[in-house]
């Protein structure tokens, strides 16, 4: 059984780019802190967000609906998102069928 922890963001600007590093694990206790975090980033209207997830060792349904919804935000408002997983993030989303819906890094990124 997982045991809940906290989610930490921190955010930084390159250029048209902004890097959102999410740092614990994204599930029903953190997603709304992943989402004001994903909000204030998509705020600035930026080119391209990257969300990385190297850091986020355990995803739930919950954060799968996070990453969903996060495009679909990020889609709305013209922005481009990324998504770096790490290794078993990338297996995960696989697992929902999702790594042909949601833009990640190649593999040879990480």
């Amino acid at each position: 059984m997982h045991t809940p922890g906290r989610l930490a963001c921190r955010v930084e600007e390159h250029g048209d780019t902004i890097h959102l590093i999410a740092m614990g694990d994204l599930d029903h206790d953190t997603r709304d802190t992943f989402e004001a975090a994903v909000q204030a980033v998509l705020t600035k209207q930026p080119g391209t967000v990257v969300l990385d997830l190297t850091a986020v060792p355990f995803l739930s349904s919950e954060g799968v609906s996070a990453l969903i919804d996060a495009d679909r935000r990020a889609t709305d408002t013209g922005v481009t998102l990324t998504i770096t997983p790490s290794p078993f993030l990338r297996r995960r989303l696989d697992m929902f069928g999702l790594t042909g819906v949601l833009t990640l890094t190649p593999d040879t990124l990480i």
